[in-house]
Order: structure tokens, then C-alpha cells, then sequence
């Protein structure tokens, strides 16, 4: 029911089915000539005997068109508008099979706005990463950012967009509603699972008399000169209104790296057909799939710092991938169960569907093998680099055949089958680099040809699609994130500072993706009962509407290398929230992750569920499940300094469960405290640079010139630093 409103004197009088509430509204001013005000909301509800009600602000955007940009923040991205279809999850199964997909494929039924104009997309809070709203208008490109907070005192905010299409007599110009609601109440449909027809179960805050409520919000309008502006001015502006809360350490990365090896050694190693599973289970799924969630990727971390029988096991993995494992066309299969190589259709692994983002994660962590190899003295093997050659091939020859690299191609033909995305965006760092390996130009040249495709048709209209093989082309960040790790690897390989550029606007855009505040899980949860901060976790896409710990399936440290071009603090702060989360949500002996079925997950199991809303019934808690956040949690401690020091800038950042005090600045040096509060031993890396030092690569190991400490449990060590220097430590 709407309310009638009586407003005078800086205040309005809302009444609707014998509720009288009193609403005011202040703005000022953040500064002098500023356009950023602090907006600050109270109501009271002056007459009610409990019935539900929702209050809340509205900005109302005129001359709106339906090429404008909008975006909420982990959820939604230039409004998620585009060509949609009610597919049943998972949707790339029997829905797809006799669908012409040569126009781009579609996204599922999430909460969007409509092609040709309209729509109205309801969410609370928990489905955004940052509670808030970015928009740019296009006739003289005006931005708009709007932060709120998580919830007040009545309940969980609401965010909502409400597009009215515009007239034929305003030359298609409409209008759009941006509002906030105290509490957010979805209106009779929710989003769950590829449909927003679920029934709403929301209710408004019982309204009693004498009921207050305040909430402040943060409004900016500035001259926007494009859509990466956009996040640029989000990752600034993020923590104003909903600040990020204080560090608690739990647990040392170095801790959960032990139990995630050591259940990967004891669990994920298949001895048969000669390789480290992706999970636990007995289905294909969980038995092989290469790149995405983990196949070749969690290998890397144990070839680094394996014993001899784990780098023989990671070497017969390499055997299995790149003979039996590739297909004739140079792509690879994207599912095996140890026998037989299939495909990625779901539901009928027989057909010869391929994402080509696996064979683009392939490509790249080939590379990755080779380099580390050789460091470790070890035989390279000649059909591990054919097999690379043969898949970079394959890629360069749907790139000039296409202009674009699709989605979803034919394994034996390499046939296009679904046009469109960004999905293998991360396949220019493998092309660079193999192209230095092999001295093959022609890799290269179409690395950086691709590299900035993807950055002109995805990451410039702030939407990148395709890297999830189960979300259909609904906008994610897995591709981002691709795009920046091959951003920065061309960007070493080559100074082009035009590669600087395109990895920061991809760094500022998949920044947005990640979680800044404390959700305050439902009580009762297990996030609730572990007391698990959601600060770090990465939402997943607008289809599954979770965070996950990690990145999909990166160590995130593409961050530090822009930082080190950059100098901009904010994407360490990012990588160490990332890494950090990865260490709170692995299950522990001590601390079991309980799912909702109530079983434990077991020591060093990891589940990809941060689940700060209701879209999956479990709101808060976890499936049981081994997931893909393990490699990203291996890669973490083996790319990922716990510790950051810039020599010349004077700073110290903390990517770890620990605290750290400068006691001392010199020349191109500095004397450290570390401070480890958890009841484990930490071995902590430490990596100390000075500008000329971060003007050279960091290559294909980023933690080879860091110093390795170890710092007890309750322990504090000093260590001292410098350019040539080798770290002391002693327990304290």
C-alpha cells in the first residue's frame, strides 16, 4: 500500500492503513564547492500497533535512455540488460541443445532491466558486494554514485531500480528511480535460482509507536568521463557510509595451506590414471576438469614447493592433460572421468562442447608449469610444450577466423558454437608468455590484439560475461579478473603503458565485485555461529547470487604487480581481504564448517558459499562440498607476500592473519615487529622493494626474492630489511 505524505518544514508525515510516520531528510555538504553530500534519513513512527511498513528515499533520474549505464554493485552491471531466457539450471544442459547461439548466447532469468526499456529490479542489501548504486547518464556524461548502508535498526536495506521507459514525444528519453529502502521488501517475486518468480517472503518492520530509525547515505554527482570512471570513484569511495570493520585473525594462511595440501595429497591425487582430482566425489565434474575450478592450477602451487614424489605426481598430471587430455583441434576436453574424455555440455557430456576458458586457463598455467620446472632443474617434456603450442594455435585461429573468441567452440573442430563474452580472456597472458618461450611472434601480436578487444567491447561498457561454464553469459568476474592477470603479464613483458591502463580499469571493475563491509549473517547460521567475516569474499555473478572465498581461480596477485605499477594502495588493501577471507572459510579440525545438511566438512575442505543473501535457501550456510577455493587458497601462499613493504614509499601492508609494527626506516630498508595473535605458527613471506626494484617483472614466481619468517603462535619476531639484505628473525 502506498502512503499519502503531508510534508512541511523539512519533514514529511507518511500514512498508509493507520500508520502515521514523521521522515526527515538532511543533505550537507561534504566540502566547500563539493558535489558529494552526506545525506542523513531519521523516521519515527508516530502511530502503528505493529503492522508492517517500509520507508525509504528516492533520486529520480530524468532524461534517461536506455544506453545509459547503471549498476548495483555484485549484482547488477549496465543493468543486466540483455536477450534473457527461463533456463533451468545448470543452463548450458538440454535447454541449449538446439538453440542458435551464433548472435551471443543469453542470460537466465535474474533481476534486470528489459530490453527495449522498463523494467524494476528489487535487492537487498546482501546481494550486493557494496550496498549502493553507480549510474552514468550519457548526454554529458554525468555520474552518479549513491552509498547506503547494510541495514539499519528496522532490517536489512533494499536497493532498487526502476526504469520508465521513455515516449515517443521525448525522443526516447525516459526516466529512472534509484531508491533505498528501510528495510528493503521485495515486492511478491524474489530471485532464486535462473527465476525471479519465487515467492517474496519479506516483511516490513512492525511499526509501533515511538519506533525511530536512522540511517546515513553518502550521494556524489561529478562529470564522469566514462564507465571505468565509475569504479574507479567505487573503489575510492567504497567504505564511506559502510566502513570496512577491524582485522580480526583467525588463522594464519600458512596454516591452511598445511591442511588444504594435505588433504589434496590424501584426497584429490587419483593414482590410476595418473592425476590430482578437481574434488572429492566420484563424478566427472569433480574427477577432471582442467583450468576453471582447478584442474592444472592447483598442481602449480605443489610443484613449488613439492617434495620429489609430489613433483612426480604433478608431472604425470601434466602427462594426462596435455596427451589423452587434449583434443585434436588443440583445445583441451573439459571433463574426463579418468577413462573417457567428455565434453562440457552438462547433462550430455557426449556432446563436443568446449569452454574455451579452460583451455585459456590451460594455456596460461602451462607456461607457469615450464618456468617453474626449469627453476626446480627438471626436464620439461617435449609434449608439454607441443601440447601448449598446439592449444595457442587453436586460439589464434578462431581469433582471425572470428574477430572474437566466443564461448563455447566444438572440441574436435574448434568450430564456433557460442559467440560472444569475454570467457577466455586470461588466454593473452598465455600467449605472451609462450610466445617467449618458444619465440614465436605470432603470439604475441595476437595476444595484445585480443588483450584489447577484451578491454574495448567488455571492461569499457563495465560488464564482462562468459567465464562461469554454468551462468550462461550472465556479467561475472571471472573474466575480469582474467583480463587483469593478462593485463599485467603483457604490461611486464613489454612496459606498454597502454596495458597499465587496461589492467587498472579491469582491476576497478572486478574490484566491484568484492565484498568491503561485515554482513551480519542471520542468527542461527553457521557464518552466524563461526562468527566468519564476509569482508573479502568475491560475489560470484548475477546468476548465483553468493560471495565465494578467493578468485575463480587466481591468487589475486595481479593486484600487487598493478600496485607496484600503480602505486595506488587500494588494490593491496583488495589482495590482502581476498587472502585473508581464504584462511577464515577453510574448515579446520578444531573448527569444522558445518553444511546445511549437517554434515562437517573436513579438515582442509573449502566451499565456495559465502552466502550473504537467500537466493539458495541457505542463507548464510554452506553446502558439503569440495570446491575450487582450495586452489586458489594454495596459489595464495605461494604468490601472495603475508607481508608487503615499499621501501621508498614507507609502507608496510599486512596480506596476513598477523600485525605488523615499523620500528625503524633507514636507507632502502626497515626494521619490522610481527606480531602473530592466532594459535598457530605463521610462515610468513615477506617481500621488501624499493621503486627500482618494482620497476623489474616480478616474474613467473613473484615470491622468489621474499624473505620467509616464521613467527610462532602468541610470538612477536623482529626483522630487519633491506634491497641486498636477508632477513633476521628470532622468537620474541
Amino acid at each position: 500500500m502506498e502512503a499519502d505524505a503531508e510534508c512541511g518544514g523539512g519533514a514529511c508525515v507518511l500514512t498508509a492503513g493507520g500508520v502515521r510516520v514523521s521522515v526527515t531528510l538532511s543533505a550537507e555538504a561534504e566540502s566547500a564547492g563539493d558535489r558529494a553530500w552526506r545525506l542523513r534519513w531519521s523516521a519515527e513512527v508516530l502511530e502503528g500497533d505493529g503492522q508492517p511498513i517500509a520507508v525509504g528515499l528516492t533520486v529520480g533520474v530524468a532524461r534517461w535512455a536506455e544506453a545509459d549505464y547503471v549498476s548495483l554493485p555484485g549484482a547488477v552491471y549496465a543493468g543486466n540488460r540483455f536477450p534473457s531466457s527461463p533456463l533451468r539450471y545448470p543452463p548450458i544442459s538440454v535447454d541449449w541443445a538446439e538453440r542458435d547461439w551464433t548472435e551471443g548466447g543469453p542470460i537466465t532469468d535474474v533481476p534486470r532491466l528489459e530490453v527495449g526499456g522498463g523494467g524494476r529490479v528489487q535487492q537487498r542489501a546482501g546481494d550486493l558486494a557494496t550496498p549502493s548504486v553507480l549510474l552514468r547518464r550519457g548526454d554529458g556524461g554525468l555520474g552518479l554514485c549513491l552509498l547506503g548502508p547494510e541495514r539499519t535498526v528496522w532490517g536489512e536495506c533494499g536497493y532498487e531500480l526502476h526504469e520508465t521507459p521513455g515516449v515517443e514525444a521525448q525522443a526516447g528519453l525516459g526516466r529512472l528511480d534509484v531508491s533505498v529502502a528501510f528495510p528493503g521488501v521485495r515486492e511478491e517475486r524474489r530471485y532464486t535460482m535462473c527465476t525471479t518468480q519465487a515467492l517474496s517472503n519479506d516483511q516490513g518492520h512492525p511499526a509501533r509507536a515511538g519506533d525511530t530509525m536512522h540511517a546515513e547515505l553518502r550521494l556524489d554527482l561529478w562529470g564522469c568521463p566514462d564507465v571505468p570512471a565509475l569504479f574507479d570513484h567505487l573503489l575510492t569511495h567504497r567504505d564511506a557510509v559502510e566502513p570496512a570493520p577491524p582485522r580480526r585473525h583467525e588463522v594464519p594462511v600458512s596454516h591452511a595451506f598445511d591442511l588444504v595440501e594435505a588433504k589434496t595429497q590424501r584426497f584429490n591425487w587419483r593414482e590410476g590414471p595418473g592425476f590430482y582430482a578437481v574434488g572429492t566425489e566420484e563424478s566427472p565434474n569433480q574427477i577432471w576438469q582442467p583450468g576453471w575450478v582447478g584442474g592444472l592450477i592447483n598442481t602449480l602451487p605443489l610443484l613449488r614447493i613439492g617434495d620429489e614424489a609430489t613433483c612426480q605426481r604433478v608431472e604425470r598430471t601434466l602427462d594426462f592433460a596435455c596427451v589423452p587430455g587434449q583434443a585434436s583441434s588443440g583445445f583441451f576436453y573439459g571433463i574426463s572421468d579418468g577413462h573417457r574424455m567428455l565434453g562440457d555440455f552438462f547433462g550430455v557430456p557426449e556432446l563436443p562442447w568446449h569452454l574455451v576458458r579452460k583451455s585459456a586457463d590451460v594455456l596460461y598455467i602451462l607456461t607457469l608449469h615450464v618456468a617453474v620446472l626449469k627453476d626446480r632443474g627438471r626436464a620439461v617434456q617435449p609434449a608439454w610444450l607441443d601440447a601448449a603450442r598446439r592449444c595457442a594455435d587453436a586460439f589464434v585461429e578462431l581469433w582471425e577466423r572470428h574477430g572474437q573468441l566466443g564461448q563455447f567452440v566444438n572440441h574436435d573442430t574448434g568450430a564456433m558454437i557460442v559467440n560472444g563474452s569475454c570467457s577466455a580472456a586470461i588466454v593473452s597472458a598465455g600467449l605472451a608468455r609462450l610466445a617467449e618461450l618458444v619465440d614465436e611472434p605470432r603470439y604475441a601480436e595476437a595476444a595484445r590484439a585480443i588483450l584489447a578487444y577484451h578491454d574495448r567491447q567488455f571492461v569499457q561498457r563495465g560488464v564482462t560475461t562468459g567465464g562461469p561454464g554454468e551462468a550462461a553469459q550472465c556479467p561475472e568476474y571471472e573474466s575480469c579478473f582474467g583480463q587483469l592477470e593478462a593485463a599485467v603479464v603483457l604490461y611486464e613483458l613489454t612496459g606498454d603503458p597502454a596495458c597499465l591502463a587496461m589492467a587498472k580499469r579491469a582491476a576497478d571493475l572486478g574490484a566491484s565485485w568484492v565484498i568491503g563491509h561485515d554482513y551480519a549473517f542471520p542468527e542461527g547460521s553457521e557464518f552466524h555461529r563461526l562468527n566468519i567475516p564476509s569482508v573479502g569474499g568475491v560475489m560470484a555473478n548475477a546468476q548465483n547470487k553468493c560471495g565465494a572465498p578467493g578468485i575463480c581461480t587466481l591468487s589475486g596477485v595481479s593486484l600487487l604487480r598493478l600496485y607496484r605499477g600503480t602505486g595506488r594502495r587500494a588494490y593491496v588493501t583488495l589482495l590482502g581481504d581476498i587472502g585473508r577471507c581464504l584462511a577464515w572459510c577453510t574448515s579446520r579440525p578444531d573448527r569444522p564448517i558445518i553444511s546445511a545438511d549437517g554434515k562437517a566438512l573436513p579438515s582442509g575442505w573449502i566451499n565456495e558459499r559465502i552466502n550473504t543473501g537467500d537466493w539458495d535457501n541457505r542463507h548464510g550456510g554452506v553446502f558439503h562440498g569440495s570446491t575450487w577455493c582450495e586452489a586458489a587458497l594454495l596459489l595464495t601462499h605461494t604468490e601472495v607476500p603475508g607481508v608487503y613493504v615499499d621501501l621508498d614509499r614507507r609502507t608496510v601492508d599486512v596480506l596476513d592473519h598477523l600485525d605488523a609494527e615499523v620500528e625503524g626506516w633507514g636507507d632502502a630498508s626497515a626494521t619490522l615487529r610481527l606480531t602473530n595473535p592466532t594459535a598457530y605458527t605463521a610462515r610468513v613471506s615477506v617481500l621488501a622493494e624499493t621503486a627500482a626494484e618494482q620497476a623489474k617483472a616480478l616474474g613467473h614466481d613473484p615470491l622468489a626474492s621474499a624473505h620467509w619468517v616464521d613467527v610462532p603462535a602468541g610470538a612477536t619476531v623482529p626483522v630487519e630489511l633491506g634491497s641486498a639484505a636477508l632477513a633476521k628473525a628470532s622468537s620474541g
